[in-house]
């Protein structure tokens, strides 16, 4: 037996060879998604910047396209993992580095280097989608002032007073005519 077709398991069970194929292969896939998110994000960005609210609908669509394409491939993951788990005896619920330690050299050194990268891009995806998250929310924000002010100039009831704030007064004329 050599390390390219079977390894031992500290049962005295055999592996068969490539078990871990289809792991890597789906956490590869995982990377790909999770940099077309990231780009994804960037691209969102631009589009918040300049308010074009058709263009991000759009965007949205695509963006939503990958999210759920990560959500399939999070499941085909798992029930993997499962399955390879239930091979190593390690229960259902084994983490990446401990399915790892039962792989020979060159798989562990795949599945280890795909779980880098994935927490490398994963944390660059929520530093952007943050980031995104901030310049919706201070244009929500200047939206709301904006709605809220408008709604005190149309409010005849108030007015200015001499500390700059709003005073209940009386009604000093009208932002919109309403006859003729």
């Amino acid at each position: 037996m050599n390390d390219k077709t079977m390894h031992r398991l500290p049962q005295g069970k055999a592996l068969p060879a490539g078990v871990f194929d289809s792991l890597t292969q789906n956490l590869r896939q995982e990377m790909g998604l999770l940099q077309m998110l990231s780009q994804s994000l960037d691209r969102e960005r631009e589009i918040l910047l300049r308010s074009d609210a058709r263009e991000l609908t759009e965007h949205n669509a695509k963006k939503e396209t990958i999210l759920l394409k990560m959500r399939m491939l999070d499941e085909i993951r798992r029930n993997t993992v499962k399955k390879i788990s239930r091979i190593c005896g390690t229960g259902e619920s084994a983490d990446l580095a401990l399915l790892a330690s039962h792989a020979g050299p060159a798989e562990r050194e795949a599945l280890l280097a795909c779980r880098d990268s994935i927490a490398d891009l994963a944390a660059s995806v929520r530093e952007r989608n943050e980031a995104n998250r901030e310049i919706i929310g201070l244009s929500l924000s200047h939206v709301q002032g904006t709605v809220d002010f408008l709604g005190e100039l149309m409010n005849g009831e108030r007015t200015y007073g001499n500390s700059g704030k709003w005073n209940k007064g009386r009604r000093k004329g009208k932002v919109v005519n309403t006859e003729g």
